[in-house]
């Protein structure tokens, strides 16, 4: 008799990614940090969420999709 033991892990990062991105207004590569804020966006039954990120040269943002048009039933 074989008994298998079964772990489900859960791994939470302590900091958001930090993406390197092409900044349009420095003009290269650079790493975004995260603003620590989001937006919502309703349209209708649709949802849109997403993470607003700041280039650490200049201050430029970009957002990072979490949900696109996920009906609000689904979330």
């Amino acid at each position: 008799m074989s008994s298998t033991l079964r772990v489900l892990w859960t791994i939470a990062p302590a900091i958001a990614p930090r993406p390197f991105i092409n900044c349009n207004r420095c003009g290269g590569f650079r790493p975004y940090k995260c603003s620590e804020k989001f937006r919502v966006n309703a349209n209708g039954k649709r949802i849109d969420v997403w993470l607003i990120y700041r280039c650490s040269g200049c201050e430029n943002s970009w957002n990072f999709t979490i949900l696109e048009r996920q009906n609000r039933h689904d979330i």
